[in-house]
């Protein structure tokens, strides 16, 4: 999401080129639940300041199952708002995302509250879809995986391509690809977007 969010706004803006990204791999990667035995990866470096270190979002989904549990969950309700507050804020956005994106620079001359502008346009058209065509449906989640590469920042990382393996109702197999990109900042999770 972030990539297509670049591309276009380099070609709306005319601001100059951004940073190359990755190209997104062919085979998904499975993410699982985090072992409490193990340290915690997830975390910022601590080399960051305690400001940036105890940001959470809110709410705080200390995993990516439980994020999307709950995205399943409200797809089951056909719930819009519990759709919306599963999506980063647009405080979370402006405050702690785009300050580290590279289109963030002056020198490309985006307009201030632009890209979350276009970010939240296009997630609500998003979200009327995943509505449209799995409101009310009951899935039980088997796996979430990514067929992009992770992007890496300063304090976060955004995962893209999430595909939400489930099975319906009648035990049949389903791939939601609607859910965009994931965030992951300091161990908790929030989607960035949800795919037009």
């Amino acid at each position: 999401m972030i990539r297509v969010l670049s591309i276009v706004l380099v070609l709306l803006v005319a601001g100059g080129c951004g940073r190359s990204t990755p190209e997104a791999t062919s085979r998904g990667v499975h993410v699982r639940a985090h072992d409490p035995a193990q340290p915690d990866k997830n975390h910022a470096p601590p080399t960051l300041p305690d400001s940036i270190r105890t940001r959470r979002f809110i709410p705080a989904y200390g995993s990516i199952e439980a994020l999307a549990r709950a995205f399943l969950d409200a797809i089951a309700l056909a719930d819009a708002q519990a759709l919306r507050d599963l999506l980063v804020t647009e405080r979370e956005f402006q405050n702690w995302l785009w300050p580290e994106f590279p289109m963030s620079d002056p020198a490309m001359n985006v307009p201030d509250g632009f890209a979350w502008r276009n970010l939240a346009v296009k997630s609500d058209k998003g979200l009327r879809r995943i509505l449209r065509e799995h409101g009310g449906t009951r899935y039980v989640m088997q796996a979430v995986r990514f067929v992009e590469e992770v992007e890496v920042y300063p304090s976060f990382r955004v995962r893209g391509g999430t595909r939400i393996d489930a099975r319906d109702g009648r035990g049949a197999p389903v791939t939601i690809t609607a859910a965009g990109s994931v965030v992951q900042l300091n161990g908790h999770y929030k989607f960035m977007s949800y795919r037009e």
